[in-house]
């Protein structure tokens, strides 16, 4: 008589705790390159925040399990506020634009862009602040319309006062 290997309830609860856990840490991990990153930023360290993101990011995109809804490249907007943070406004458009390429959603993508005319506008460069308005207006004409005409507000007002 033929022997069939037989797999005992331990084994298999065995092996399914090990799957589970492995799975719980790859999300463990990813969550603690963000979580790490944020932190970095509460301290002021723009560069390691942005490191820990691009970790955190390329780890995401290596992750099979990851739901096919998930937008790894989400974090380029963030990586892209940093920048803005540090005043380097040319690297955060850099980092909007490879958000925008990778197809992260226009809601987010329009805040962006809006966020970046405004820092614009509040340096007093209407001009600037009003071409980013009108080169990324089709992600969403409503909003970015009413921006450029608060931007066109502004910089009359400015000229009345330097007049």
């Amino acid at each position: 008589m033929a022997k069939h290997p037989i797999i005992s309830v331990p084994l298999i609860s065995c092996i399914l705790l090990a799957a589970l856990i492995s799975n719980s840490c790859n999300v463990f991990r990813s969550q603690s390159f963000a979580e790490e990153a944020q932190e970095m930023l509460k301290e002021g360290l723009y560069d390691d925040a942005i490191y820990e993101y691009q970790k955190h990011i390329n780890y995401r995109l290596q992750d099979e399990s990851r739901p096919a809804d998930e937008n790894p490249y989400f974090y380029y907007l963030l990586i892209g506020d940093i920048y803005l943070k540090q005043s380097k406004p040319e690297d955060a458009v850099l980092y909007y634009s490879l958000a925008k390429e990778k197809e992260v959603s226009a809601p987010f993508l329009s805040d962006r862009y809006r966020q970046l005319a405004y820092w614009y506008k509040q340096k007093g460069d209407y001009t600037k602040a009003l071409e980013i308005l009108e080169t990324y207006r089709s992600i969403d004409e409503t909003n970015f319309d009413y921006a450029i005409d608060e931007v066109h507000k502004q910089m009359l007002a400015a000229e009345d006062k330097v007049n």
